[in-house]
């Protein structure tokens, strides 16, 4: 769930117990199940660039040293795909919201052959901006402490919000030539490589994501990255329920 601008989204759930029977819990330390190698967050920019300046150490202290966070899932929009830059527009307040809102998703091919990256089609500001902001600083004092940062990038597209534009990465081969586009800008930019990229935020959220898209998608992603000397890890099928992954997982 993406909120207003704010960092680190933690939701926690109260349980209410309304029976008035006694509960006993039994813990067993020698009896162990899995082993929890870190924990992540989703980072944003803050509701206000200006006072974020003002808050931001101590929000990476709290969440590193107390809560104990080393990983982060940075988003990355299909819009990105894109020869006009609608989010600088938007940062620059030269069209509003519902203008950003309606052409976030919508891409525009770079060219007929996925294959051929043309950079001029292509718009990282919005990854530019979260990284250097937040995923670069947030790695710099995870890493101080000895610990091995985890960056899961992860695809959007709520197709959903489109509003006469188009969107062609249901296509596996479109999909994969944006895919490796980000991880060539990334590296190249900042030296960052994924550790893991979420093939899709929410599929069962729009139509055109099946959980035979998500298939293709990975092994042409898969295909592309080996092809330029990255060994890729994905996360799928990252549905809105649990309950729905199964029917995604067979298919």
């Amino acid at each position: 769930m993406k909120t207003a601008p704010g960092i680190l989204v933690l939701l926690f759930t109260a349980a209410v117990a309304y029976a008035q029977t006694d509960v006993k819990i039994c813990y067993t330390p020698e009896e162990t199940y899995q082993t929890m190698t870190g924990w992540a967050a989703t980072p944003f920019a803050g509701g206000s660039e200006y006072w974020f300046q003002g808050y931001k150490d101590t929000l990476f202290q709290l969440a590193i040293d107390d809560l104990g966070i080393t990983r982060l899932r940075l988003e990355v929009r299909a819009g990105a795909e894109n020869s006009r830059d609608y989010y600088q527009e938007y940062k620059d307040g030269t069209i509003p919201y519902q203008t950003w809102r309606e052409n976030r998703y919508a891409t525009v091919n770079d060219n007929d052959n996925p294959y051929s990256i043309d950079w001029n089609g292509f718009n990282f500001t919005e990854l530019d901006h979260d990284i250097e902001h937040l995923v670069l600083p947030f790695k710099q004092r995870v890493e101080a402490r000895g610990e091995p940062f985890h960056l899961n990038v992860c695809y959007v597209a709520f197709t959903g919000q489109i509003a006469g534009g188009e969107y062609h990465h249901s296509e596996a081969a479109e999909y994969a030539e944006f895919v490796l586009a980000a991880h060539i800008h990334m590296q190249q930019k900042y030296g960052l490589i994924p550790d893991t990229w979420e093939i899709i935020l929410e599929p069962d959220n729009s139509h055109e994501w099946t959980g035979k898209q998500i298939g293709n998608a990975i092994v042409h992603a898969a295909n592309r990255l080996d092809a330029n000397g990255w060994i890729p890890r994905f996360v799928a099928p990252s549905t809105t329920s649990m309950s729905n992954a199964n029917s995604y997982f067979d298919q």
